[in-house]
């Protein structure tokens, strides 16, 4: 039968021979670290008032053993006791053999439609959060404005009457707005880059009424690569008549080069070296601007073409349009 922890002054041990005194780690003040550091208990306490406060469910997911089902009680009092209704408060414990990451858990704890969760005794896990509605709502909520529709004031009336990301998740609307998103998407991935004549600039020219030119350049950033890649450019020639809207990303393979890449910097040198003196004033006050990892703007098309002819990615070969809709 194993023999319980005891205190002695400054150390923690176990009856056990062969085990050593351990010192506790102190704080500046020589306060004793433990059972974490204050300002984290602080957070912890800050979260739980917050909770109980909001008035909203709650699911508590403790470890199946003693110290996690302790905890969870422990927990659950004093969500009470602050003032937030029991029937407020679930529990979840795993399936036998499973895990708090597992597909089966989430898929578990999400049923819950919790709008705060405490998680105990369960470990530390390098992994996306247990459950992913808040996740999946955002991108919801975000699709109607990158349609060809723009209906960004429903999106708004949906999101105010919302009471949960569980609600706007299952939107018949967001959702379809969604589906219309990823399927400009899965059309402007088929498209080749062009490359400018020091390799540095890859150029994506797609033709969409959809605001995903700032998607599709975060998804080909991760899959562009050559040592002599610096910039992703995407320009959408169908988004807004007469203008090319852009998104430049630094794609992986030039992260955390020595030194680093700047975006605007380098679009305003490849403009300023143009024969053309004018090209750089043309392009207009939204060129070459944001941040150095990320920028975007928009260039008149006539403008666009010349700088094109500057980098020596130019091409005859147009964009083709986003396909017409049936019916």
């Amino acid at each position: 039968m194993g023999r319980p922890s005891q205190y002695f002054g400054n150390f923690k041990t176990r009856l056990w021979p062969e085990r050593s005194f351990s010192i506790l780690r102190r704080d500046q003040d020589g306060n004793a670290i433990w059972p974490a550091p204050k300002s984290q208990i602080e957070k912890a306490k800050d979260f739980l008032r917050e909770c109980a406060a909001a008035r909203k469910r709650t699911l508590i997911v403790p470890d199946k053993d003693a110290d996690g089902l302790a905890a969870g009680a422990i927990i659950r009092k004093t969500l009470i006791l602050l003032g937030l209704h029991p029937k407020l408060i679930s529990c979840y414990t795993m399936t036998k053999n499973s895990l708090l990451h597992y597909a089966d858990s989430r898929a578990n704890m999400e049923a819950y439609n919790p709008s705060y969760i405490i998680v105990l005794d369960q470990g530390s896990w390098k992994s996306e959060p247990v459950i992913d509605s808040p996740h999946r709502a955002a991108k919801l909520i975000n699709a109607p404005r990158r349609t060809a529709d723009y209906d960004v004031p429903r999106a708004w009336q949906v999101l105010i009457k919302a009471s949960s990301p569980i609600d706007l998740v299952k939107n018949k609307f967001l959702k379809e707005a969604r589906t219309k998103v990823i399927h400009e998407m899965k059309r402007a991935d088929r498209l080749v880059p062009l490359f400018s004549a020091d390799k540095k600039i890859a150029v994506i020219r797609i033709k969409s009424k959809a605001q995903i030119h700032a998607l599709i350049a975060e998804r080909q950033a991760r899959q562009l690569s050559s040592r002599e890649l610096q910039v992703v450019m995407v320009a959408n020639e169908g988004y807004a008549r007469g203008v090319v809207n852009y998104s430049c990303r630094v794609p992986t393979c030039a992260r955390g080069r020595d030194p680093p890449v700047d975006i605007p910097e380098i679009l305003s040198r490849a403009a300023d070296g143009a024969d053309d003196d004018t090209l750089r004033e043309r392009l207009g006050p939204r060129f070459a601007v944001g941040h150095k990892n990320a920028s975007g703007g928009m260039i008149p098309q006539t403008a666009f073409e010349d700088f094109l002819q500057a980098i020596g990615a130019s091409s005859d070969k147009k964009p083709s349009p986003s396909p017409r809709k049936s019916g």
